[in-house]
């Protein structure tokens, strides 16, 4: 994506690759239409990514495009819904949740379906087999021998436990 896509001047990413000969000019979306703009969508991936991570480049990546549009946004925000989604959780302390278990389990499936009924749009979520986030700093750490929950906010974790409701009780 920033290989093919990104603007190193101006920032944010172009709708379409570069050398594209049939293109008369190359865009970049940051306005919503019928669908989130790309850029928006981009952002919150980029800060969703950083809460896996924790690093840096992506959390860069997403202030560069807020500061890109950041003119347009102050005079038209009701232009920006999706941004301002992004936007409002850079400025919130997002909840990562990480869930341990088999993708079958039934706990899981509690945890993950409570999870979604709630209001939360703050969040970044993992969930799968112990040791199978060897590729994210913020994960690898998180382990269990059953079905375990960890609830934390940038990197500061609640008790993790296998109780799915007292895990979504952490979310409140």
């Amino acid at each position: 994506l920033d290989r093919d896509f990104w603007d190193e001047k101006r920032h944010g990413y172009y709708f379409t690759e570069a050398g594209d000969a049939s293109l008369i000019k190359r865009d970049r979306e940051f306005t919503d239409g019928a669908e989130p703009a790309g850029n928006s969508v981009a952002a919150l991936n980029l800060l969703r990514l950083y809460g896996f991570t924790f690093e840096s480049r992506y959390e860069q990546s997403a202030n560069l495009i807020f500061t890109a549009a950041a003119s347009m946004l102050n005079r038209y925000p009701a232009a920006f819904a999706s941004l301002l989604c992004a936007l409002d959780f850079a400025d919130d302390r997002a909840k990562e949740i990480v869930a341990i278990g088999a993708l079958d389990d039934a706990k899981l499936e509690e945890f993950v379906k409570g999870l979604w009924a709630t209001f939360l749009p703050n969040k970044v979520v993992a969930a799968g087999p112990a040791g199978s986030f060897s590729g994210f700093p913020a994960l690898n750490s998180k382990s269990g021998t059953s079905t375990t929950f960890y609830v934390c906010e940038r990197g500061s974790c609640q008790a993790p436990t296998e109780d799915a409701a007292t895990a979504l009780g952490h979310l409140k």
